[in-house]
Protein backbone atom coordinates (compact mmCIF):
# COMPACT_ATOMS: atom_id res chain seq x y z
CA UNK A 1 0.00 0.00 0.00
CA UNK A 2 1.30 3.47 -0.69
CA UNK A 3 2.69 6.00 1.43
CA UNK A 4 -0.45 8.30 0.64
CA UNK A 5 -3.35 5.72 0.64
CA UNK A 6 -2.23 5.20 4.29
CA UNK A 7 -2.31 8.24 5.02
CA UNK A 8 -5.94 8.91 3.55
CA UNK A 9 -7.42 5.50 5.38
CA UNK A 10 -5.74 6.55 8.52
CA UNK A 11 -7.42 9.71 8.59
CA UNK A 12 -10.91 8.33 7.61
CA UNK A 13 -10.71 6.00 10.05
CA UNK A 14 -9.36 8.69 12.30
CA UNK A 15 -12.51 11.22 11.48
CA UNK A 16 -15.01 8.02 11.82
CA UNK A 17 -13.50 7.45 15.56
CA UNK A 18 -14.19 11.22 16.47
CA UNK A 19 -17.38 11.30 15.17
CA UNK A 20 -18.60 8.15 17.19
CA UNK A 21 -16.87 9.65 20.05
CA UNK A 22 -18.24 12.46 20.06
CA UNK A 23 -21.87 10.85 19.29
CA UNK A 24 -21.00 8.84 22.34
CA UNK A 25 -19.60 11.77 24.42
CA UNK A 26 -22.93 14.16 23.81
CA UNK A 27 -25.36 11.29 24.99
CA UNK A 28 -23.05 9.54 27.69
CA UNK A 29 -25.41 9.27 30.39
CA UNK A 30 -27.56 6.93 28.11
CA UNK A 31 -24.56 5.29 26.63
CA UNK A 32 -24.12 2.61 29.54
CA UNK A 33 -28.32 0.96 28.90
CA UNK A 34 -27.45 0.91 25.94
CA UNK A 35 -24.80 -1.83 26.39
CA UNK A 36 -27.44 -2.80 29.08
CA UNK A 37 -28.45 -5.73 26.81
CA UNK A 38 -24.78 -7.14 26.16
CA UNK A 39 -23.69 -7.13 30.05
CA UNK A 40 -27.34 -7.29 32.03
CA UNK A 41 -25.36 -4.80 34.50
CA UNK A 42 -25.28 -1.66 35.16
CA UNK A 43 -21.85 -1.27 36.39
CA UNK A 44 -20.16 -3.51 33.80
CA UNK A 45 -21.80 -1.39 31.15
CA UNK A 46 -20.55 1.93 32.56
CA UNK A 47 -17.07 0.53 32.65
CA UNK A 48 -16.95 -0.92 29.12
CA UNK A 49 -18.61 2.69 27.84
CA UNK A 50 -15.74 4.71 29.64
CA UNK A 51 -13.01 1.99 28.40
CA UNK A 52 -14.22 2.60 25.07
CA UNK A 53 -14.09 6.40 25.08
CA UNK A 54 -10.74 6.63 26.39
CA UNK A 55 -9.64 3.92 23.80
CA UNK A 56 -10.77 5.88 20.91
CA UNK A 57 -9.42 9.15 22.35
CA UNK A 58 -5.97 7.32 22.57
CA UNK A 59 -6.34 6.50 19.30
CA UNK A 60 -6.74 9.92 17.64
CA UNK A 61 -3.06 10.88 17.52
CA UNK A 62 -1.48 7.68 15.96
CA UNK A 63 -4.32 8.18 13.13
CA UNK A 64 -3.78 11.77 12.72
CA UNK A 65 -0.01 10.93 11.76
CA UNK A 66 0.94 13.51 14.99
CA UNK A 67 4.65 13.98 15.62
CA UNK A 68 4.93 12.17 18.98
CA UNK A 69 7.42 10.21 20.85
CA UNK A 70 7.56 6.60 19.43
CA UNK A 71 6.27 5.45 22.73
CA UNK A 72 3.47 7.32 22.68
CA UNK A 73 2.56 6.46 19.06
CA UNK A 74 2.80 2.99 19.84
CA UNK A 75 0.31 3.23 22.35
CA UNK A 76 -2.08 4.63 20.20
CA UNK A 77 -1.42 2.43 17.74
CA UNK A 78 -2.40 -0.02 19.86
CA UNK A 79 -5.90 1.86 21.37
CA UNK A 80 -6.91 1.95 17.77
CA UNK A 81 -6.83 -2.12 17.17
CA UNK A 82 -8.40 -2.42 20.69
CA UNK A 83 -11.26 0.39 19.97
CA UNK A 84 -12.04 -0.92 16.59
CA UNK A 85 -12.32 -4.43 18.01
CA UNK A 86 -14.29 -3.30 20.61
CA UNK A 87 -16.87 -1.16 18.38
CA UNK A 88 -16.55 -4.35 15.99
CA UNK A 89 -17.81 -6.54 19.39
CA UNK A 90 -20.41 -4.63 20.72
CA UNK A 91 -22.03 -3.65 17.38
CA UNK A 92 -22.33 -7.08 16.15
CA UNK A 93 -23.43 -9.19 19.85
CA UNK A 94 -25.65 -5.69 19.97
CA UNK A 95 -26.96 -6.28 16.39
CA UNK A 96 -27.65 -10.34 16.12
CA UNK A 97 -29.29 -10.17 19.67
CA UNK A 98 -31.70 -8.12 17.88
CA UNK A 99 -30.62 -4.81 19.80
CA UNK A 100 -30.01 -1.28 18.19
CA UNK A 101 -27.25 0.05 16.62
CA UNK A 102 -24.89 1.50 19.77
CA UNK A 103 -21.93 2.83 17.84
CA UNK A 104 -22.68 5.94 18.05
CA UNK A 105 -24.33 5.89 21.26
CA UNK A 106 -27.57 6.89 21.99
CA UNK A 107 -27.46 9.70 19.49
CA UNK A 108 -29.40 7.93 16.67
Amino acid sequence: MSRKVNKIVKLITGLLIMVSLLCQLFTFEKFPTELDAIFKNYNTSVAVAILLVLFELWSIPYLLGMKLPTKILFVSRLAVKVSLAGLIFLESWTVLNGGQSILFGATF
